[in-house]
């Protein structure tokens, strides 16, 4: 059996993971705020929303956890392509 010190660990060495995962994922979606801007497309797609929710659920063991994440990062991104895409001050 793994110590308490050692089940820390582990978790920190995914939530190090998580957040790399995370800063790839902003990145990526600074650039789909470019792509959309270039073809007029709007940041808000829920059908699209849907079908990454939808995956979510297909693929995790733990199907609400997994769609309150996409949730979360969903609407980080959103954010992060609305920063993107207003003209600079």
């Amino acid at each position: 059996m793994k110590t308490l010190g050692q089940l820390r660990a582990e978790i920190t060495r995914i939530d190090t993971e998580i957040l790399r995962l995370l800063d790839e994922r902003l990145e990526l979606a600074g650039h789909v705020a470019e792509a959309k801007a270039a073809t007029g497309a709007p940041i808000h797609d829920p059908a699209r929303e849907e079908a990454v929710l939808a995956h979510a659920r297909k693929i995790s063991a733990n199907p609400n956890a997994a769609v309150a994440l996409m949730e979360t990062l969903m609407r980080v991104s959103r954010e992060r392509q609305f920063g993107r895409m207003r003209p600079p001050q």
